[in-house]
């Protein structure tokens, strides 16, 4: 049913149809890794491409995101920031008891975002990155963005600096799918996983769990 009411959602957005949303899913890896490498940098691809809007409905389906958001499922008045946060879905499925602020590139998939908050009739923030350094958070989500970033560490160090006293960074783990499928996970932000498991474990009591069998979720307790 989520898969239904998220091809429709995104059916009226770009005005295609359900069918034809179907069949740029199924090129969608090609689409992105063609972007990629057409695309003149990094900032660019990020702003213009429209895969995520697509990659992401698949991706960030009902069982994941339970399965993520589950050490802070139960919470209630927390200030929550949704890092690099895509269409929105993590926030979103915390945001009905929660201050959510999102924060991403202003682009398509943003805009496809402020749809779905729209469509759900959920409250939820779409910040600047002034307001957000200007702002400190009881949980910080940052899925699936730091093997995106050029410095991953730079951003932990800022988003970790945003964090509340006993806050909660909840991120995935830096064993990044690599190669030719997936050339937006940038290689060299391999030789960061020493220097980030370091300096959050020097900071933060360390929490880990296993969504699937191939996936491991970070939950950071700040000291």
């Amino acid at each position: 049913m989520y898969r239904e009411i998220m091809i429709k959602a995104l059916s009226e957005f770009v005005g295609k149809t359900v069918e034809e949303i179907e069949e740029v899913i199924k090129e969608n890896s090609d689409n992105a890794i063609y972007q990629w490498h057409t695309i003149a940098n990094v900032n660019k691809f990020y702003e213009e491409t429209d895969v995520y809007m697509y990659g992401l409905i698949d991706f960030c389906n009902t069982s994941r995101i339970n399965k993520v958001i589950y050490p802070i499922k139960d919470s209630v008045g927390a200030k929550i920031l949704d890092f690099g946060a895509g269409i929105g879905m993590i926030g979103l499925a915390v945001a009905e008891n929660n201050d959510v602020d999102y924060y991403d590139v202003p682009s398509k998939t943003q805009e496809f975002a402020k749809h779905l908050v729209t469509k759900f009739k959920q409250k939820v923030n779409f910040i600047t990155e002034e307001k957000m350094r200007d702002t400190t958070y009881d949980i910080i989500i940052c899925m699936d963005v730091l093997e995106h970033l050029e410095n991953p560490m730079k951003t932990v160090k800022m988003l970790t600096g945003l964090l509340r006293p006993k806050g909660i960074f909840l991120t995935s783990g830096l064993d990044f799918s690599m190669g030719p499928s997936a050339p937006m996970h940038l290689p060299e932000n391999v030789q960061y996983k020493e220097e980030y498991i370091k300096y959050i474990s020097d900071n933060y009591y360390l929490g880990f769990y296993h969504p699937t069998p191939a996936e491991i979720i970070y939950a950071w307790t700040k000291k």
